[in-house]
């Protein structure tokens, strides 16, 4: 029969210690485990208690709130009907015609002209233009009424865009002729904002004629020239010119995205142009260049 170990009184007395401590230990993380529960459970009841209470505070501030809200109401057809005229009108082609302002040829949205007779434009003096216009503007001829009882206004100057009334410069595409109560035939000119606010200021017009921006049209012999003509008499020359051919068929498959910019021109040396005019073949292929625009090679 074996024996059973024993322990020395010392041993025991140090095991007896030992588990002392650890039942001290496992109390003491129980306890402090413990009081952390209680501390989550207060700060829980706590915010609970708050919410409720700001809850209570808002019902009673504003007591049926819920009950107050509409939805949104249908849309009524008077409101449909209207919304429907105004688009029809805006769009209609009285709202987006356009017209020519007589003294600057800028065109703008009829509306956002003033029609006025010649006699109402204010300044009107400062359109005349210098006598030595009439030498280098070619078949320019000058109507000496605002009326125009004899005839009609675009038959006065021999189909060009320009004409000469009472020694004041006006462009045709900017005037047109009504009649009065009298029965009397009057010449009316659409005037632009600009125009009309530099007129009222007693100020020439930016972009008038008569400020010296324009010296007649382009002469019947110059009308409808090539590129490579422009070029040969041009007195700006630009780096590149590039001509776009379409497909005469506006489809998407053969459409092609593209980007679109400017040119930049920049003045030659007139003294020595003419020493470079005509200019060579190998100069004009230099800078006319040809892009086909299309999803496939014509």
């Amino acid at each position: 029969m074996a024996k059973r170990a024993t322990a020395t009184p010392i041993e025991a007395e140090e095991q007896r210690v030992l588990a002392r401590e650890r039942s001290t230990t496992r109390r003491a993380a129980h306890e402090s485990e413990k009081a952390k529960q209680q501390q989550t459970v207060a700060y829980k009841t706590t915010r609970l208690q708050k919410t409720v209470k700001q809850k209570q505070t808002v019902m009673k501030r504003k007591p049926n709130q819920d009950a107050k809200v509409d939805w949104p109401k249908p849309v009524d057809m008077d409101r449909k009907i209207n919304c429907l005229k105004n688009f029809i009108q805006h769009m209609s082609m009285d709202s987006l015609a356009e017209s020519v302002c007589g003294i600057c040829n800028v065109r703008r949205f009829k509306r956002d002209l003033r029609h006025v007779p010649l006699s109402k434009i204010p300044s009107i003096e400062l359109l005349k233009i210098h006598p030595d216009l009439h030498n280098m503007i070619p078949k320019i001829q000058e109507i000496n009424s605002f009326n125009s009882n004899e005839s009609n206004v675009q038959s006065s100057t021999n189909n060009q865009s320009f004409t000469c009334i009472n020694g004041m410069f006006f462009y045709e595409a900017g005037l047109y002729k009504t009649v009065d109560r009298k029965k009397r035939s009057l010449i009316h000119c659409g005037v632009c904002t600009e125009c009309w606010s530099a007129l009222t200021k007693e100020k020439l017009p930016k972009f008038s004629a008569t400020n010296k921006v324009w010296m007649g049209d382009i002469p019947q012999q110059l009308q409808g020239l090539t590129i490579p003509e422009q070029r040969l008499i041009a007195l700006y020359r630009h780096n590149s010119c590039i001509v776009k051919l379409h497909s005469p068929f506006h489809s998407t498959s053969t459409a092609q995205s593209a980007l679109k910019g400017n040119c930049i021109s920049f003045p030659q040396d007139v003294i020595n142009i003419a020493t470079t005019l005509p200019l060579e073949l190998d100069d004009l292929c230099d800078s006319l260049k040809i892009i086909f625009v299309g999803s496939r090679m014509p």
